[in-house]
Parts: structure tokens; C-alpha cells; sequence
């Protein structure tokens, strides 16, 4: 079976290497990978070179400046084969990930679009407590705990590219809005929890900070409020209502505003951790850590809205 892996890169020199390594490393490994860099400024393309000097069958599509949607596009329209399976940098994966994802197509020719599954790389307590806070909840499927999709673990037939006109040129949500195009266009889908891919976490405070406040400012020029942005805001708006109620009535406001923020914390922990709840609930440091960094990724996404309003009143938005 003829496939092609497609990759969008920039500035990824240090976690392009083991994607890299995890590729060849597969039970199938696909006939092509064909790699975009978007315009790296660090060693990314150098680092690449070396491995297509190794041997490693990658075709690099090289431009001035991509986001991971047209680096994606650029990838797949230089693409040899119909089957196309997709990843991203900061990823490894299972040895056996594109063979499953492989053998759905086999089983059913009819079959267009196969996602796999994502695991969090959890090697540290700030990376646990980020995943809770920023993935979405696993499910039980196929008897496992998993989460699924995931434009980074999936495989496509090119004419489903085609058919929803591909990605849009977007640094964030262009996933999701490719995935919600395909839904929309009813193609044929599955899911198969044993396609694993290994998704490396920001790993400190300043990390997380860059990383939520630009997704938050591109999710908005993407017009996807609604995703995160309106049930944070709203919730805020409410916690200063009973702000003001403390300070104009009576201080039992403030603690009622102290254990709703709890309360949020303790939810996450209910609703993202089966199986581990006591465990959870009883380690107070990892429970004060969830909640710090709660609070730190609401601050990133309004400091992206105050970003995203600045963009616009540069823009002229304001006339």
C-alpha cells in the first residue's frame, strides 16, 4: 500500500529529529514523507537534510512563510499517492501507527477519512495537570481510555482533500475546520484507538503562556469564539458580579467566588479523570497546581484577545 506521510514544520529543529526516527521505525513505514517548512529562521531545514542524507525517503517543500494549513496544502499537492496520512512536529509514534491506520483502508475500500488516537506525553506533574486543563476528555472506546480525532493521527483519501477544498491558511482551528468540513460532507469515517500518537506538552509556565495566547488571538481570527472564548468570558463576567457583591454587601460574596473557582477545578478532575479520581482529589499539590495553572491559561487567552483587538485596530477595524 503506497502512502504518503505529510508533515508541516516550522522552527522544529529539536522535535523534528525524534518525529523523524519514530517514522522509519514503523512497521509500515510509508513511501514518501513529504515535510513543508514554513519558513523556519532556526536549524530545522539543516536538520532535515541530514536525515534525507541518512536515507530517509522525504521530500522537503520549502516557502517564505506558512501556517501549518498551507504548509499541509503544499505537502499534499506535492504528494505522490492518494492515501495520505498526517502528523505533526512535537510528535512520535507508535511503531505500529500507520499500519493501523493502514489496515482500515484495506478492510473497506469504501472507507475515506481513518483517525487514530493521541496520547499526552504526561512526564512531569505540570505536564499532567496542562493536559487536563487543555485536551479534551478520553472515552471509552474499543475497551481503552482514548482520544481521538486528531488531524495529527488520521489518514485520508486525497480526494477528500480535495472535495472540502482543503486546509484554510490558518495558524490555529485550521484543523478543526477541516474536520468539521469533512463531517458536513459525510464521507465515510472510522476510528481505531490502537493508531497511537505521542504528543509532547509545554512543559513550564512560559510555554503554556506563549503558546494558549496565540492560539487564543489566531482561534479569533479564525471566527471560532464559541469554541473556548464565550463560556470562559461569560464565567468571568459572572465571578466579577459577585466581586462586587462583596465589596457592596458582604465578604460571604468573595468566598462563595473562591469556592466556585474550586468547584471548577474539582469538575475538571471529574469530568478528565476516570479512573483516578481519589488518587487525584487527595494530592492537594497536584490539585493547587491544576488550579494556579487554570488561572494562568485563562490569563493567556485574554491576553490573546487584547492581542487579537490590537491586530484588528492596526488593520484599520476600528474605522
Amino acid at each position: 500500500m503506497n502512502i504518503s506521510l505529510i508533515i508541516p514544520v516550522k522552527n522544529e529543529e529539536k522535535a523534528v529529529g525524534p518525529l523523524l526516527v519514530s517514522i522509519m521505525a514503523q512497521t509500515l513505514v510509508p513511501e514518501e514523507i513529504v515535510i513543508t517548512d514554513g519558513g523556519s529562521t532556526d536549524n530545522t531545514v539543516r536538520a532535515i537534510e541530514d536525515y534525507i542524507k541518512k536515507g530517509f525517503p522525504i521530500k522537503m517543500v520549502r516557502t517564505d512563510d506558512a501556517f501549518p494549513g498551507k504548509g499541509r496544502n503544499l505537502a499534499i499537492e506535492a504528494s505522490g499517492n492518494e492515501l495520505i496520512a498526517m502528523t505533526d512536529a512535537g510528535i512520535t509514534l507508535d511503531k505500529n501507527w500507520l499500519e493501523e491506520l493502514a489496515q482500515m483502508f484495506s478492510a473497506d475500500p469504501d472507507l475515506k477519512v481513518a483517525y487514530g488516537s493521541y496520547e499526552p506525553v504526561t512526564d512531569s506533574l505540570f505536564k499532567e495537570c496542562f493536559a487536563l486543563l487543555a485536551l479534551s476528555a478520553p472515552v471509552s472506546l474499543g475497551g481503552r481510555w482514548t482520544r481521538t480525532y486528531f488531524v495529527a493521527s488520521s489518514m485520508i483519501k486525497k480526494d477528500v482533500w480535495r472535495s472540502v477544498g482543503g486546509f484554510p491558511d490558518l495558524r490555529s482551528a485550521e484543523d478543526k475546520i477541516f474536520m468539521d468540513r469533512i463531517k458536513q460532507k459525510h464521507f465515510k469515517t472510522t476510528v481505531n484507538p490502537k493508531a497511537i500518537v505521542h504528543w509532547n506538552l509545554p512543559g513550564d509556565f512560559l510555554q503554556v503562556f506563549k503558546k494558549v495566547s496565540l492560539y487564543s488571538m489566531h482561534d479569533l481570527i479564525a471566527g471560532r469564539f464559541n469554541d473556548w472564548h464565550r463560556s470562559v468570558t461569560l464565567m468571568y463576567l459572572a465571578g466579577l458580579v459577585f466581586f462586587m457583591l462583596g465589596f457592596a454587601f458582604s465578604p460571604a460574596w468573595f468566598f462563595i467566588l473562591v469556592f466556585c473557582a474550586l468547584a471548577r477545578s474539582a469538575l475538571i478532575l471529574v469530568k478528565k479523570s476516570p479512573g483516578r479520581l481519589l488518587p487525584y482529589f487527595l494530592d492537594l499539590r497536584r490539585f493547587a497546581l491544576l488550579t494556579a495553572l487554570m488561572f494562568w491559561i485563562d490569563i493567556a487567552m485574554f491576553y490573546g484577545i487584547v492581542c487579537y483587538v490590537g491586530k484588528k485596530w492596526r488593520l484599520g477595524w476600528h474605522k
